[in-house]
Formats: C-alpha cells, structure tokens, sequence
C-alpha cells in the first residue's frame, strides 16, 4: 500500500465524519423544534410508551417460525446443489482450498453481457467423515457446543454466539419426565454469531437468523436452512443501541447439503449463502411472517432507527457492497476448517499417553525406523544438505507422540490440536502411525445424538454415585429366587444356584481369598439345602452400605490416560495393534501355572478344539454367576477367562459364539485390562485404536466393555503382597456405556472374588478321582484328566 493510497482511505474518512456530523446536527435542529409543539407522543404515559415500544418488536409464535421455516426450506433447490452445479456453467470458479471450490454465480442480464452476482457463492468439497460428525458441528444444542464449534470454524474473526431458544417441531414427544425428546429428523432453533470486522476501518458485525435441520428421507444426508431474521423481529440477542457500534447481517442466508457420495467413501458437502436486497431482506422464506411486515411497515419505517439503533447494510453503497461480499468469503472459508474440526475431535476421543507415568527407549523411530542418534557433523554431511538445498538429514528435532508414546524423528511427526468433550483444545504432537490410525477408527456412534445425549456416553469411563440404592441388589435377588423355584431339588442347575447363593452369604470383601475352601473338594457342600432367610441374608449383605467403598475409592485403570506405550500397525485396516505386556507378565504367567489355572483353561477351552478331551469340568456355578454379572451392570453379555501367554480362554459365558472357545491375545479386550489391578472400563471399542478393528469386536460388535481382574497370590508372596491377575470377569454391551454405579462396581468386584474361589477350586478337583453318581445321568466335577 503506497502514500497515495493510505492518504486517499484518511480523506474517504474524513468525508464520513463531516457528512455524519451535519446529519446530526440537522436531526438535532429538527428535533428541537418539534419539541416546542404538543404532540399525542409526548403526552402518552409510560404505559402507553412501553406499549408501543412491544407494538414496534413483532415476535412470531413457535408454529409460525415452524412454518416459516419450513417454507424457506421448501425453496431451497436442493436437488440442483447436489447435482454438481458447477458443471451447467452457470457458477464461476473463484479459488480452491484443498478439496473445496469456492465459486459465484453468473447472471446474464442481455444476450451479448454476463454481470457477476458477487453476493451470492457457492462452496462444495469432499470430506473422509460420518454423517453424525458433522451433524454434531452444525447442529449444536447448547451455546457452548455453538460457541466451541463456530470458534473453530471462524477461528478468530469469531468473537462469541449464542443459542437463543430451541422451537418444537410437531413431531416431538414428552417422556414421562416432561422431557422433549428431540426428532431425530427435524430441528429448528434461533441463533446468532458476532464477526469481528472485514476492515479496518468497518464495525463489527452480527448475524441474528433461525437454523433449520432436517435429515433426508433417504436416511444418507442432511440438510440446514439458515435465513436472517427480519429487523422487526426482537431476538433478546440481537446487539442493539446508540453506541454498539454493531452492523446487522439482514438478508444473510445460508443452506447447507450434507449427504453420503454414491459409491465412494466420504461425504459431500454444498454450501449456498447469499445476501437479499434491502427490499427483500427476511422475506426471502416467505411465510405468515409477511403480515406482521405489512400490517406495521409504515411504523417500523418510522420507528426501526430508534427502537433497534443498529445499521443495516445497504445493498447501493459500494463500501456495503464489498463488506458483503467478504463476509460471504468468510462463509465459505469456515467451511473448509470443517475437516480440521473433525480431526481434532477425533484426537480427543483417544486415551492419550501418560508421558510423566511412562519412559521411551527406543532408539529408533517406529514410522520410518531411522536412528534416532545424535548426528555427528562432518563437512560430506554438510556439503550433501547444501547440494540438496535440505537440511532434513541433520535436524534432530525428537519429539514423543502423545498416543503412542514412541519417540519420533522431525520428519514423522506432525503438530496437531486435540479438542476434548469439554470443549478445551489443546496443542499435541502426533506421529504419522498414529494419525493414519485414529483417521481409520469410526467414530458416528460417538457423536450422535443431541448434546444431552452425547454427554451420556463421550469422555473417560467414570464411577458415579447410585440413583437408586436397592436396584441393583433387588434384581440379584429376585434372580436368585426365580432360578431356585425354576430348577427341581437335586438337578445340576439347582446345585449350582445353591452353590453361588451359599458362597455370597459366607463372601466378605477381606476375608473371601484369605478363607481356606479345601473342604468343599472332596463333598458335595451343595446338598444341604438353603434356610428360609437365605435370600432376606443375601439382601442384607449386598444392601450394607459398609461393604460398599466410597466413591473415591473406586478406581477405574487408563481411564483418562495410558500407562502404557503402544505398538500401532501401520495398516491399521488389515492388522490390529501388539499387545501390551504388563511388567509382572512372568510372575502372572508362573501363578497361573502353579494354582493349575491354566490347566483348568485348556480342559474347559482348549486351544486345539477336538484335542481328545472326553470330559469336561462343571462350569453352570460360572455361569450363574455370568447371569448375576449381567443383572448387576445391565450389559446384555458376560464372559469368565484366563490370560495366557499367547491366547484368552473362555471358561464360561452366555454368548454362543465366545462359549468354551480360544481368541488370540491381540484381538481382545482383556489385554489391555492387564495393565492394571484395577476394572477396566471402555465405551466404543469402534472409535478406539486399540479396538476397532480386533476380530472380537466385529464378531461380537462389542461397544462397551468393563473387567474385573482375577487375582491370586504370586509365587512365594508375602502376606498383604500385591496379587497378579491371571484372568478377567467381564461384561460387553452392543450400546455404549460410560458410567457404572458405586454399587455396581462393588458388587462386581465381589463376584469377581467369588469366581477366584470357584476356579481354583476346579483347578484342585481336576487331578482327584472321578467320582458318577447312579441317578446321575453326566459325570459330577471332580474328575480326573489323567
């Protein structure tokens, strides 16, 4: 910019000042004379005032905004937008950013001459996301999911929003709570956006205007109608005032299409935004609304500069003109950040890496496996990055991945943002590995839904407080009592019903391993049959609130963060991550050798199906216990195993297709619990990189998650030494879950205790005679595979 060009903006300004100037002072003269004369106006009273102040403002009932909304929707050409417009000649390509083309439409005004319509654009491109993700973007539900996204959109043109009200559309429903339950297909809220100025020496400007969403019937898309709100419209906020210093974006409207591509993965997205002539402006819908304008146009004329005091822009001035146009550049500018958005939401629903809790070591880098060395300059290393014109061989700028963990070289690492579902972002190094993983993970389950919804199940696992005290223990009961009553007195079923409910009565949360449970080895200790009080104990016992820790104390492991590195494949569509291995993974293994645990594993599970094994100890007391499981967390599924070296065990379950079988240790969900002495909890093992593509979670499509460790004494512990887990008790859900009860979790650890005494008890009886009853119509448990 030269002299000339800055001396000619202070002359423009100059202009406006004195032009301004001597319109104030005429309005002033004007007012001061009419003062002098009696009016009908200043003779009103302060009611009659404040009457025709709410006269001026005309706020349209929720059927009408539903109507009006409807009916802009309705003229909106959709079906033109997504028929690749730019194809018909009749837009004109401005830039490209990436995979999006910004383009204007062209208008012919004779058949020799084009004029440009320059406020009028178009914004389509192409984006690797689900339909969910960016629905979550668009279709915010509270003003701080509004401010969070529009923030990442319009980065810092974008100075705050607000969500004014939320219109119910006829096909919501009540719950019994007298709770709006959002239609998933229809959505219609009131918002408004504040921009920081286009120039330098412009104001501010606002955007007050209703968001229309409704999904295509097709079920692969969506579509938003954005239309401004007229002047005469009060919206409470709508920036107005002598000094606000704010100009109104009136006649600004947006549509968007967002809808699956044919064929292909990924997602299409259409942008059409463009401004209404002054004479058009807020009609554009054309709805009921177009009476409250008639019927008091002559007033607002005259009363719009004193009741609202904000400027609108008007469509003759060139300075307007240009203001516009930028604003409908920035438009279409947000929604190319669109995939940046997504990607750092998905970054934020990974378990990043403790960096404090845990070392790097490798000297190597993982991605592109070059020494991570220092380098020793020589003159033939400086003399090739000079002919080279690059200095990527000598840099060592190392850096760890916040995911993975691994040290990694300059050129494989990447600065990232990591936006969590609180809304804070921040600033994370990520490695090529790692990215290429989270991009692979699918993430529509996560956010879909409205916000409330979202709450319910996105962020860490959490142990929350009981709702409802006896809920739990009421159904473990009447489960209990309905399985005695349903089996015959001396039936295997029974036996097991008896055995489980005996072992919860003398079960308590320290003595349970420390018992000595050797005499029900060798006799039937579920012959005698159960008092009258036994379920009235039961109930006692899992209801005492001292047998339940408090809320501090129910620990969930790598919740928020790993303690642990991971081994991520670089093709992370057709090969699932190393598993981890604990540091007492020697120590587990030994334990699990020694109390014959992994002995028991392969009678019951073998890994070689059909390996000659004729008979098979009892397992229906494990999968009682499964049931209770079940009950108690309200999963649809439970499973007992034991971790060996290579393989999981499944030892008893109520999923047909896990049921006495064998799984490799990296395809399941049990080895990452390992890691830890505490549950493990996970809430969408398909957004997981860890999980997402293991063989268990497609054959069980499995998205919730939560193990109990089996623990046992280490070989030559001490008493009050820490124990080692050798196998999990655990439930899966197809529906995510991210919360468990104070109850629930002490309920499951105690049956989690008593399946300890259960397996190790087997693990004794395998090697003692085999013992058949003559009304038995199968062999009894304490059989001998020797």
């Amino acid at each position: 910019m030269n002299l000339s060009s800055v001396r000619c903006m202070f002359e423009e300004a100059g202009r406006r000042t004195r032009t301004s100037g001597r319109e104030e002072s005429m309005a002033l003269e004007s007012s001061n004379s009419l003062s002098s004369i009696p009016s009908v106006s200043t003779m009103q009273s302060d009611d009659d005032l404040q009457q025709e102040t709410m006269r001026t403002s005309v706020k349209l009932s929720d059927e009408e905004m539903l109507e009006r909304a409807r009916a802009a929707h309705l003229s909106e050409d959709f079906a033109s937008l997504a028929a690749e417009p730019l194809a018909n000649g009749l837009w004109k390509r401005m830039k490209t950013v990436d995979r999006f083309v910004v383009s204007r439409r062209e208008m012919t005004t004779s058949n020799t001459e084009k004029r440009d319509n320059e406020l009028e654009i178009l914004c389509a491109g192409r984006i690797d996301a689900s339909l969910e993700e960016v629905a979550s973007i668009f279709r915010s539900n509270s003003e701080d999911e509004h401010n969070t996204a529009m923030s990442a959109l319009y980065a810092k043109s974008f100075i705050f929003g607000s969500y004014e009200r939320e219109v119910p559309c006829s096909t919501d429903a009540m719950t019994h709570d007298d709770e709006i339950v959002v239609n998933s297909s229809e959505q219609l809220a009131v918002k408004t956006k504040s921009f920081t100025r286009t120039a330098m020496f412009a104001n501010n400007e606002q955007w007050c205007y209703f968001d229309y969403f409704q999904r295509k019937k097709e079920r692969d898309g969506f579509t938003i109608s954005m239309r401004a709100l007229p002047p005469t419209e009060s919206t409470p906020g709508r920036i107005v005032g002598r000094n606000a210093r704010v100009d109104q974006l009136h006649g600004l409207n947006a549509s968007y299409l967002v809808d699956k591509l044919p064929n292909s993965k990924g997602l299409r997205v259409v942008l059409h935004a463009w401004f209404d002539p002054p004479e058009d402006s807020g009609d554009r819908p054309r709805s009921s609304s177009q009476s409250f304008s008639s019927r008091f146009s002559s007033h607002h004329q005259l009363s719009m500069s004193s009741s609202f005091r904000s400027t609108s822009m008007d469509y003759e001035d060139a300075s307007k003109h240009k203001a516009q146009l930028r604003r409908l550049l920035a438009l279409a500018q947000s929604l190319t950040k669109l995939p940046d958005l997504i990607r750092r939401r998905r970054f934020g629903v990974q378990i990043p890496v403790n960096l404090s809790a845990t070392y790097a070591t490798n000297t190597r880098c993982p991605c592109c496996t070059h020494s991570l060395a220092p380098v020793k300059m020589s003159l033939a290393m400086a003399a090739s990055a000079i002919a080279n014109r690059s200095l990527s061989s000598i840099k060592m700028d190392t850096r760890r991945c916040y995911l993975c963990g691994y040290l990694v070289c300059i050129g494989c690492w990447t600065a990232q943002h990591m936006e969590s579902c609180s809304g804070r972002v921040a600033a994370i190094v990520v490695c090529v590995r790692c990215n290429v993983n989270v991009q692979a993970c699918e993430y529509s389950e996560v956010f879909a839904g409205s916000a409330k919804e979202r709450e319910k199940h996105r962020g860490p696992p959490r142990v929350v407080e009981d709702s409802n005290n006896v809920s739990v223990v009421s159904l473990l009961v009447d489960f209990l009592s309905t399985s005695l009553l349903n089996t015959s007195s001396g039936s295997p079923e029974h036996a097991a019903v008896v055995a489980v409910t005996r072992m919860l009565l003398e079960s308590n949360e320290s003595d349970l391993e420390d018992e000595d449970h050797s005499e029900y080895d060798s006799e039937d200790f579920t012959s005698d049959p159960l008092d009258d009080d036994a379920m009235n104990k039961v109930e006692m016992l899992l209801s005492d609130e001292q047998n339940v820790p408090p809320l501090e104390a129910c620990k969930l492991a790598n919740a928020d963060q790993r303690d642990y590195l991971l081994d991520l494949p670089d093709d992370p569509t057709a090969d699932v991550p190393h598993f981890p291995i604990p540091r007492n993974e020697a120590a587990r293994i030994t334990a699990a050798k020694t109390t014959r645990l992994l002995e028991l594993a392969n009678c019951i599970a073998p890994e070689i199906p059909d390996a000659g094994i004729q008979l098979r100890p009892d397992t229906r007391d494990l999968e009682v216990l499964c049931q209770l499981a079940v009950k108690t967390v309200g999963f649809s599924h439970a499973f007992i195993s034991i971790m060996c070296a290579k393989h999981e065990h499944f030892l008893a379950e109520d999923h047909p297709v896990i049921a006495r079988t064998v799984a490799a240790r990296e395809h399941t969900t049990c080895q990452h619990a390992l890691m830890s002495s505490d549950p493990f909890m996970v809430a969408h093992h398909e957004a997981d990189v860890r999980l997402h593509n293991a063989k268990t979670t497609k054959d069980l499509n499995i998205r919730s998650y939560v193990g109990f460790p089996l623990t046992v004494p280490a070989e030559g512990a001490k008493p009050g030494d820490e124990e080692v887990t050798v196998g999990m008790f655990c439930c899966l859900d197809s529906t995510p879950h991210i919360e468990i009860t104070r109850r629930q979790y002490s309920t499951m650890k105690r049956l989690a205790r008593i399946t300890t005494s259960f397996l190790l008890r087997k693990a004794r009886q395998l090697h003692q005679p085999t013992e058949v009853h003559d009304d038995c119509s199968s062999t009894c448990s304490q059989i001998n595979f020797n």
